[in-house]
């Protein structure tokens, strides 16, 4: 075959067919429409990567896109861009689709034609019928006008080939569970209008992971699903970069089986707060405040509050005030972590007030001058210094600091 950067080696290695091939008048008809399309430069290239388009009715496709009204220089630019499209598909099938979006859907061919590299996806068994029904399927469930769900099925065609009850329903009664919030997370992931359709089509990777993780730790993928709707961002984090290095930072501290699943429901924004700071609040309860998984389980809040803002000086205010044992727990000594670390300040502050004797004006002051030393020792750096243990290579970098605040709490 001459055609200038065709490498028949390369193309046979990938394609064993073509070393049998003899350039009869089909395969050079196929070569004359191929050339006809694109320019000479980029043939040889073509044809090495993909040459199963020499074994392709090229013509009928060239008549068949020109009665859609593509023009020679359209159809090139796609052959360039999706090749494949011309010998994975077949004529028939990409009718079935752009007749379904043209007659049944009315959308115009300017939103069709751009997208038909999605014919592709579609099984040999798809119609017309099956097509309608995935439309009426979307239309029950999507929170979209018809003419927002008809140009958002252009940009995502391939959806009309999946099968209703086994692929599409599950899927929607999933983003269903996920109320407002889902439709809400759905438009900041994905193009507004369009969210519900991409989420669908994106499922594979950014739901299923998600699912079948949290399903293995909560017990059941009602409970995951259930996890998710309270919290949707889930959706939005990695697992790899994400999820498994929190469970994992969780698990590595105690926290496994019913107790992760139960911290989990309690807290399913957990999941997104940085592992460091997690690792960091964690070892700050066990090796400062000298508590354990009990009195995490106990009050799962602790794991959300930040160890710079909340729990670092609330403890070192109390510990430099001589105040820790009146908010303990008198049979253990344990802290009362729901008392020291509840979420509002001024009922904190009025809680000490009343330990302490004093107005709650004074105490705010107390706290502000203690607040201001704990942001000058450890506050700026406290998730880094305590998280660092962790690894058991120390805390050099912040051991001046460390070693400053366990001589003053004592």
């Amino acid at each position: 075959m001459n055609v200038d950067g065709f490498n028949a080696t390369q193309a046979a290695a990938a394609y064993p067919p073509l070393a049998q091939m003899e350039m009869e008048e089909f395969a050079l008809s196929n070569l004359v429409v191929i050339q006809s399309l694109i320019p000479a430069r980029i043939q040889g290239q073509l044809f090495t990567h993909h040459p199963q388009l020499l074994e392709t009715d090229m013509q009928a496709w060239l008549d068949f896109l020109q009665s859609f009204g593509l023009q020679e220089q359209q159809i090139g630019d796609i052959l360039r861009s999706s090749p494949e499209l011309f010998y994975s598909s077949n004529i028939f099938q990409a009718g079935q689709l752009l007749l379904c979006l043209r007659q049944n859907l009315q959308l115009p061919d300017d939103l069709l034609l751009p997208r038909l590299k999605w014919a592709a996806a579609l099984r040999p068994d798809s119609s017309q019928a099956s097509m309608q029904a995935v439309v009426q399927a979307l239309q029950q469930h999507l929170p979209l006008r018809e003419d927002q769900l008809l140009p958002a099925l252009s940009l995502f065609p391939d959806v009309l080939g999946w099968d209703v009850q086994r692929e599409l329903l599950p899927k929607l009664q999933f983003f269903d569970s996920l109320g407002p919030a889902g439709k809400r997370l759905l438009d900041t992931m994905y193009e507004e209008d369009t969210g519900y359709l991409q989420g669908l089509r994106s499922w594979s990777y950014a739901v299923a992971p998600k699912l079948q993780l949290l399903s293995e730790v909560l017990g059941s993928e009602q409970q995951a699903a259930a996890l998710i709707a309270s919290c949707p961002a889930v959706l939005k984090l990695p697992v790899e970069a994400k999820l498994q290095p929190v469970l994992g930072c969780l698990a590595a501290a105690g926290v496994k089986g019913e107790q992760l699943a139960q911290l989990l429901r309690e807290c399913p924004r957990l999941l997104a707060e940085p592992r460091e700071s997690i690792v960091a609040r964690i070892n700050f309860l066990v090796d400062v405040i000298g508590g354990d998984v009990s009195d995490l389980m106990a009050y799962p809040q602790y794991a959300m509050l930040s160890l710079a803002d909340t729990i670092g000086p609330r403890y070192y205010f109390l510990a430099r005030q001589g105040w820790l044992d009146a908010c303990s727990e008198p049979s253990s000594g344990s802290l009362q972590l729901a008392r020291v670390m509840q979420p509002e300040l001024k009922a904190f502050l009025a809680d000490v007030a009343q330990v302490s004797g004093q107005d709650i004006g004074s105490a705010a002051t107390a706290y502000g001058e203690m607040k201001v030393e704990w942001d000058n020792l450890l506050g700026w750096c406290c998730d880094k210094a305590f998280s660092s243990q962790e690894e058991g290579a120390g805390s050099s970098m912040y051991e001046e600091q460390l070693n400053l605040f366990y001589v003053l709490v004592q």
